[in-house]
């Protein structure tokens, strides 16, 4: 156990690891961005958490090394999926919600159904822990980010490795399908964020303009926009089609750890290592809302499917649902 959370916390500290913060202990209006639940039974700390397509679970991963299924309506645990031997790094819904992936530091990603708990595939190749994952729009294909400094696209129907993507000079820190599934974003603490064109399997645009590691990039529910955030402490958006540099959010104090958009693609939410998230408004390029609460560091947030609500989990070992609905 000591083990998982030293290796967590050097990925914190010196990766900038992927993960993420959310909404606390609300400011001004009582009705927005309360603490609407929290959810306790993780023994160690929380390192992702995840909607399902449909908004009515939640997953969450732990160093504890199990998956739990929550009852979003309730707040109550609905299943607990262990057989991971060490600490649980990052969770993912496919997109027909029926299958959930997991990674962990014991080098394997495993894949879940959903419906009955059980264990559906072992995935291994990984020569180190599994950091980071995401699903193709199809659900068939699903990408894995390693300690190995290697990204696999995995073909879930044979449950092997159809493609290996490198060209990073440093370490890969995160990936992100674009919705249509026709690009792949990859964040390196090279200080880049490359768009990788899938059906040609080669580089399609280059992003700079941070001046330090990128480590999460999340793209716009329509796919015209995509959010990067680094060590640099912004948050910029790129046009994902040119390469172009839009704006950039200035305003956190700290490492940019995790992004998410609103479902409607309004609004982004981003979590810091200065132990705030801010909501912020695309259009108007200005900070709508800025939280802070856990009592230890933020690893993940997320949104959910309807927009009304933000998921966050911690190293206190807690997992909190946040009323995300601005004040009428």
């Amino acid at each position: 156990m000591r083990g998982c959370i030293r290796v967590l916390r050097q990925l914190r500290n010196i990766l900038a690891s992927a993960a993420v913060v959310l909404v606390l202990h609300g400011m001004g209006s009582a009705a927005w961005g309360q603490d609407k639940n929290t959810l306790a039974g993780h023994t160690a700390g929380v390192t992702s958490v995840a909607f399902s397509p449909c908004g009515k679970l939640l997953a969450s991963g732990s160093v504890d090394k199990t998956v739990k299924l929550w009852d979003v309506e309730t707040g109550k645990e609905k299943a607990t999926l262990a057989s991971h031997t060490a600490g649980v790094m990052c969770v993912a819904f496919a997109p027909d919600g029926k299958t959930l992936a997991s990674a962990s530091l014991d080098k394997t990603v495993k894949l879940w159904d959903v419906e009955t708990g059980k264990e559906k595939a072992n995935l291994t190749g990984h020569t180190g822990g599994v950091l980071y994952l995401a699903f193709a729009r199809d659900g068939k294909t699903l990408a894995s980010v390693g300690e190995d400094q290697t990204l696999k696209l995995w073909d879930l129907e044979t449950g092997r490795v159809k493609q290996n993507l490198n060209g990073h000079a440093g370490m890969i820190t995160g990936v992100a399908f674009s919705p249509n599934s026709q690009l792949l974003a990859t964040t390196s603490l090279d200080k880049t964020v490359r768009l990788w064109d899938l059906a040609l399997v080669k580089l399609h645009h280059t992003l700079q303009g941070h001046l330090d590691g990128v480590l999460v990039a999340a793209f716009c529910p329509d796919g015209g926009r995509l959010a990067t955030g680094s060590t640099d402490r912004t948050v910029k958006l790129f046009d994902p089609n040119s390469g172009k540099e839009l704006f950039t959010l200035k305003g956190h104090t700290d490492t940019i750890v995790s992004l998410a958009f609103a479902a409607d693609g309004k609004s982004l939410v981003s979590a810091s290592r200065d132990k705030t998230i801010k909501l912020w408004d695309l259009k108007t390029k200005q900070e709508l809302r800025s939280w802070q609460g856990h009592t230890d560091v933020i690893n993940s947030v997320a949104f959910s499917p309807c927009g009304k609500l933000i998921a966050s989990g911690s190293l206190d070992k807690t997992v909190r649902l946040w009323d995300a609905r601005p004040p009428e």
